[in-house]
């Protein structure tokens, strides 16, 4: 919460809506003087004013900006299909606010679709998939990708990467604990999670949608409920993978372990 002191108090709820609606948050800015609202980012203001830069609004103290949330959202990043996402900086980290919508690697490669059930169990390639084979799901929790796709991490943007079981545990460390890192990062409302949403808030501005997954055996489960993320890193003498997940009934964020031919969603993190 941010305080310019002078006489009148102001209070403002300020909604940040991304023209794709994929992330929403609320902020109460308490502002005491006169208030004023532009876009400039060159022009010295009066001590109160307010700013959008197009990716976060920003109070004028008469001698710097400072930022109204305490995780910023920080850049706009494209794919290689030109799909847009916005990232957010967490503690040290600047971490995507989407899952990922690709269909090739960095360097052109193209990502298998595969929709057939044992064709997906069966095969020890990349591979993406929509919840459901539709497409419906693709704007609002992206796609399913299965570790073959992800193991290398070419599948994210240049400069970014599939987070490690290191990334997202100290993710979870900076937001909350085991008890509560789920509440900070999961998307608040019933929009796409279903009751009861446990504690969510988005204090994080992670914004993590339950895009369901797709287990070894290839059934769609848990849309609405759980959101499931890979990481980087396979365990079980190669046999499993490391995921994350955070669930509509609780507010842990938790540790999980799927088989290879398991589609979860994706999250990117910068180098």
């Amino acid at each position: 919460m941010a305080i310019f002191q002078k006489h009148l108090c102001i209070y403002i709820c300020c909604l940040w809506i991304f023209s794709d609606s994929h992330a929403q948050t609320s902020q109460i800015v308490i502002i005491e003087g006169s208030l004023k609202l532009g876009n400039t980012l060159t022009e010295i203001p009066a001590a109160g004013t307010i700013r959008w830069t197009g990716l976060n609004f920003e109070g004028w103290t008469g001698n710097n900006w400072l930022p109204l949330t305490e995780f910023q959202i920080a850049s706009v990043i494209t794919d290689i299909d030109g799909n847009e996402y916005h990232s957010v900086q967490i503690g040290n980290q600047e971490w995507m606010v989407e899952n990922l919508r690709t269909t090739h690697f960095q360097n052109g490669t193209v990502i298998s679709q595969i929709m057939d059930s044992v064709s997906w169990t069966n095969t020890e390639e990349p591979a993406w998939c929509w919840f459901n084979n539709d497409s419906i799901y693709d704007s609002d929790y992206g796609k399913l990708y299965n570790w073959h796709a992800v193991k290398n991490n070419a599948i994210c943007p240049s400069g970014w990467h599939v987070p490690s079981a290191s990334d997202w545990n100290l993710l979870a460390d900076i937001v909350g604990n085991d008890n509560n890192a789920g509440a900070a990062l999961k998307e608040s409302g019933f929009d796409h999670w279903s009751e009861p949403n446990t504690y969510a808030n988005n204090k994080s501005n992670f914004t993590a949608r339950p895009g369901g997954l797709r287990n070894q055996i290839a059934t769609f489960l848990e849309l609405g409920k759980t959101g499931s993320w890979w990481s980087s890193n396979d365990c079980c003498f190669g046999a499993l993978a490391i995921s994350y997940q955070a669930l509509h009934d609780t507010g842990t964020f938790e540790t999980s372990f799927h088989f290879h031919t398991a589609g979860n969603s994706v999250r990117c993190i910068k180098y």
